[in-house]
């Protein structure tokens, strides 16, 4: 039995509904509800009853749970056993939100090439939502997102789950940016209703809104340009009449605004606040310089926090 399907059957017990736990798990209640009927036929036994109340244990399932809580137990247990045993990686793979690829690349490449020239960096633009998804399927070892405070204990938890180590890095917020031509240039705030009617200029990861502004209103722009990467968007946004939304971290100290060819204003009207965190495989199953790298990732975020505060 995969030892996927035995941590399913643990958080459905949990949350006592499907479609929670598939939330809490990063996947699909359909392809939770797949694993879990695998697990029963595999077991012969029948885990979870459906009532008014929701998802409950039937009486085998409530036998069943301490012992399979006792095998996920052994088996963390075995993996930190034979964690010494791992190889370390020859090339460190590091996940980020697609805004922050550029500036994390740069930064990143540079420390290589001082310290660990024998080794590889390998950087990969990976949506926040499907950060702990990357690192589970060998993508990266490393990644770097943003998330809501409202959906900060559903990725620690889904983290937690898959026996990752996770921490918040900095805050942060969306902000719009505009050339020196638009009307809002200088301004250190606005709304997002004042630039609906702007065009839009975004990379192909759209920004995930949440709260009081749903990411289906992120498609009610009346128009949109959609470029590869964040350095396209800041070229398009100082050559021409349009805007762009994108994490604050992704331009403090940037060149394009230290030239005075773009400008960022805190974009409000929205709960636009953000965490910027990390998640990443056990130290144990790290190479020195995947570890000296999070060190560097670390760094780089509380000289930015810095340099936002100093703004």
């Amino acid at each position: 039995m995969r030892i996927e399907n035995l941590q399913y059957i643990v958080e459905v017990a949990r949350a006592k509904s499907i479609s929670a736990a598939a939330k809490n798990l990063w996947i699909g209640q359909t392809t939770l509800s797949a694993a879990i009927q695998a697990a029963e036929k595999e077991l012969g036994i029948s885990l979870f009853l459906r009532t008014s109340k929701g998802i409950v244990l039937t009486p085998k399932g409530k036998v069943a749970l301490p012992i399979i809580e006792r095998i996920l137990a052994d088996y963390q247990k075995l993996t930190e056993l034979s964690n010494s045993a791992i190889a370390p990686y020859t090339s460190c793979n590091i996940g980020c939100y697609p805004a922050f690829c550029t500036r994390l690349g740069s930064y990143l490449t540079l420390f290589k090439e001082s310290q660990f020239t024998e080794t590889s960096l390998n950087l990969i633009p990976v949506i926040s939502r499907k950060i702990i998804a990357a690192i589970t399927a060998g993508k990266c070892e490393i990644a770097i997102g943003t998330v809501a405070q409202p959906e900060l204990e559903n990725i620690r938890h889904a983290a937690d789950m898959q026996n990752l180590k996770f921490e918040i890095l900095a805050s942060d917020y969306f902000c719009a940016i505009v050339n020196r031509n638009s009307p809002h240039w200088g301004k250190e705030s606005i709304s997002i209703q004042s630039i609906r009617e702007d065009s839009l200029v975004s990379t192909t990861y759209s920004p995930q809104f949440t709260g009081s502004f749903p990411v289906t209103n992120w498609k009610n722009f009346q128009q949109q340009s959609v470029l590869s990467d964040l350095e396209s968007v800041k070229q398009a946004v100082a050559s021409s009449n349009c805007v762009a939304i994108t994490p604050y971290l992704s331009v403090v100290d940037d060149l394009y605004i230290k030239n005075g060819l773009i400008w960022p204003l805190h974009l409000t009207g929205f709960d636009s606040s953000l965490l910027v965190f990390m998640a990443y495989k056990p130290e144990a199953e790290l190479s020195t310089f995947s570890a000296a790298t999070m060190e560097h990732i670390r760094q780089l975020h509380k000289n930015l926090t810095l340099s936002q505060k100093s703004t």
